[in-house]
């Protein structure tokens, strides 16, 4: 027999056997080891390198559920929900079952699209009525759309399914909160208003004993006890958020606020300063450190202050009106009466400065 001719049949059938397990049960070129790949990028937060294998995974088996789906779930952390949408109604046409439904009603309502978003977690409760983090989006996305009743039914099932879900009471708070306002501001209604502010204190005080490191929640509660004039509360849940969070500039500002009300103006100021150290360009940080050395009787540093926030952020009727009250304390009532024209150019109510100044 012809020596090369067995040579090349042995190289044939090698190849064909390493062909196989390239691309057969063993290789590493079949969609599912491609999904596979992309998901141990995935859970590195790699989502590049995830989409590009699950982009493979999907050209090899155009009708992979799991790679559209996944793919998705990476668009969706890299902010970019449309494309994660259509990957999620493709995973969905492939399989109605599938629970692309979750992640496509998460990214609607990122986009503010709260309709959809309610309707892909009404599909995701049908499937799966037991799981409390179903209701909790549900819950959340009606409290955005300020349907306020819906949102509270929604966090009401999502405790008795879970009554450690701490975030949930949390949830629950903010919506008796804003549902307060809204009875108060919008109806008229003073009695509902006291009784939905007074649940929503209790729903910060339950999920902060359930995660007591929940920093929202004391930031929240702080904000109620400010609004109640309940000062040392407030500054004492202003103080565990920045225990928890040093970083934390709402805190600062809002415990700077606080002390300003207080009538401590030497600590307002030094929380001002710390945000400013931090943001140099942070307009309401001077408004209000201004206001707080107007406080102290120290009118031209004050105006100095209210100076820059106008340079940084000169659209912002409130800081000409401030300034126009720390002018007309000082009895310049040209400059006052300059303030508060230009505020109320720019839309601001506080008008009426200007009607004694004239």
């Amino acid at each position: 027999m012809n020596l090369t001719k067995i040579f090349l049949g042995i190289v044939l059938v090698l190849t064909t056997l390493l062909t196989f397990r390239l691309v057969g049960v063993l290789g590493p070129y079949d969609a599912d080891t491609y999904n596979r790949r992309g998901l141990t990028d995935y859970v590195k937060s790699d989502y590049d390198k995830a989409i590009a294998d699950y982009t493979i995974a999907i050209e090899l088996d155009p009708k992979y559920a799991s790679a559209y789906d996944n793919r998705g779930e990476a668009w969706y952390y890299k902010g970019d929900y449309d494309k994660a949408i259509a990957d999620f109604d493709k995973a969905i046409e492939l399989n109605p079952e599938y629970y692309a439904y979750v992640y496509r009603g998460m990214a609607y309502a990122n986009k503010g699209d709260y309709v959809k978003a309610i309707a892909d977690f009404d599909k995701t409760i049908e499937l799966d009525p037991n799981y409390a983090g179903h209701y909790i989006k549900r819950g959340t996305a009606y409290a955005n759309k300020c349907d306020y009743d819906k949102a509270i039914a929604d966090f009401d099932k999502t405790i008795e399914l879970d009554p450690k879900y701490a975030v949930a009471y949390y949830n629950r708070g903010l919506a008796y909160a804003n549902k307060g306002t809204y009875d108060k501001d919008i109806r008229g209604d003073a009695y509902n208003s006291k009784g939905n502010y007074d649940k929503a204190i209790a729903d910060y005080n339950t999920a902060i004993e359930l995660d007591p490191k929940l920093a929202d929640a004391y930031f929240v509660r702080g904000v109620f006890y400010h609004d109640r004039n309940d000062y040392d509360k407030a500054i004492a849940d202003y103080n565990k958020v920045i225990e928890l969070n040093p970083k934390d500039d709402s805190a600062y500002f809002r415990r700077g606020l606080t002390y300003y009300d207080k009538g401590d103006y030497n600590k307002a100021i030094s929380d001002f300063n710390k945000l400013l150290e931090r943001n140099p360009k942070n307009g309401g940080a001077y408004c209000q450190r201004g206001l707080a050395y107007a406080g102290k009787g120290d009118y031209d540093q004050a105006i100095s202050d209210c100076n820059k926030a106008i340079e940084l952020t000169p659209y912002i009727p409130k800081y000409y009106y401030e300034r126009g009250q720390v002018y007309f304390d000082k009895r310049n009532f040209d400059s006052a009466k300059a303030d508060f024209d230009k505020a109320t150019e720019l839309g601001y109510l506080g008008t009426w400065y200007s009607q004694v100044v004239q």
